[in-house]
């Protein structure tokens, strides 16, 4: 186990997980406690009540949130690059006078 990399137990639907992390205590307990909240509110609404299936669920809705997430951030730094372009040729445009 490297230096940074610290065991965490966590609990999941009243079940309890052991972890090895390098993300600090806080950040290891709010993904723990989000997915906690996502399964127990999933778990009712599935007719076998498999946690398995819940977990993996889940992990599928946090998967698709992160990558619309990451599309959304690649949107605005298009944006945002277009834009320093039009402030830079128009600042060209300004110096040339």
């Amino acid at each position: 186990m490297s230096e940074n990399r610290k065991p965490y137990k966590v609990i999941i639907a009243g079940e309890v997980y052991s972890l090895v992390s390098d993300e600090i205590e806080e950040s290891v307990m709010r993904a723990a406690r989000l997915v906690d909240e996502r399964v127990v509110r999933v778990l009712p609404s599935m007719p076998s009540r498999d946690l398995k299936k819940a977990t993996v669920l889940v992990a599928l809705q946090l998967a698709s949130e992160l990558l619309a997430r990451e599309n959304q951030k690649d949107e605005y730094s298009r944006r945002v690059q277009e834009l320093v372009r039009k402030v830079e040729t128009m600042l060209e445009g300004a110096n040339s006078l």
